[in-house]
């Protein structure tokens, strides 16, 4: 269970660094510049889970370290 919240912390992270992202460049009138930063972060983010996913034995540190 412990797993899971830290997976779901993890997620609204990327999306609260996504939609600052997009907000500071719009600020900036630099739309492509948010988009880009946006699809790093989440290209970074969804592989950071996958491999979450696809270990299946391993301890709760070691996934903190890695998210962090």
């Amino acid at each position: 269970m412990l797993i899971w919240l830290l997976r779901g912390c993890f997620a609204v992270l990327l999306l609260g660094i996504c939609g600052g992202a997009m907000y500071l460049t719009i600020l900036q009138n630099q739309p492509l510049k948010g988009v880009l930063m946006v699809v790093a972060v989440l290209v970074i983010g969804g592989t950071v889970m996958f491999a979450d996913l696809w270990e299946r034995n391993k301890q709760i540190t070691t996934l903190s370290v890695v998210a962090v």
